[in-house]
């Protein structure tokens, strides 16, 4: 299950797949890290992550007016909820300060998964988005992360009660520049 499992990436605090890294490059190849990214000086996790519990952040934008970031997140491809979990959601969000995102323990609204033993195939608690927990065997990070923030829109394959005027059918939400 190592190379399926995004607790070892999206969710692991050593790991910057599933990340958007905030850096500032230097002239001489290096680069340096600005205050206010969510691990500050490595604590916790290293210190270029910015956003973490991305699924597949595409195409970041920050707004010139306020310095928010926004990015899509596809989601997994899921159409109905079930002993794993919550249908499927793909995502808008946007950070205001560093965060988790929640991948791979919730989705839209902090929409929970189920702990899941994938040897056995038992499936057991929802996770808790005030305090997701990273059991996994392939976690080099830590166990205890950030509180999950839920996506600032989300939307299934058919009708979005929350956000009706986004209609229905295919999924692939992708963030822009402002204007």
């Amino acid at each position: 299950r190592g190379p399926f499992d995004a607790q070892k990436s999206s969710g692991n605090t050593n790991d910057l797949r599933g990340k958007i890294l905030r850096i500032k490059p230097t002239p001489e190849g290096g680069y340096t890290i600005p205050e206010g990214n969510l691990f500050a000086d490595g604590v916790g996790g290293r210190s270029e992550i910015y956003a973490m519990g991305c699924r597949n952040p595409f195409r970041i934008a920050i707004d010139p007016w306020t310095n928010f970031l926004y990015w899509g997140d596809v989601g997994p491809d899921v159409g109905a909820s079930g002993r794993y979990g919550p249908e499927s959601f793909d995502e808008w969000n946007q950070a205001r300060t560093a965060g988790n995102y929640g991948w791979p323990y919730f989705v839209g609204d902090n929409y929970a998964f189920n702990e899941r033993d994938f040897a056995t195939d038992e499936v057991g608690a929802p996770f808790n988005p005030a305090k997701p927990i990273n059991e996994s065997p392939h976690n080099t990070g830590a166990r205890e992360l950030p509180p999950a923030r839920p996506a600032f829109i989300w939307y299934p394959y058919g009708p979005s009660k929350e956000f009706p005027v986004l209609g229905q059918g295919s999924r692939t939400a992708m963030s822009g520049p402002f204007y």
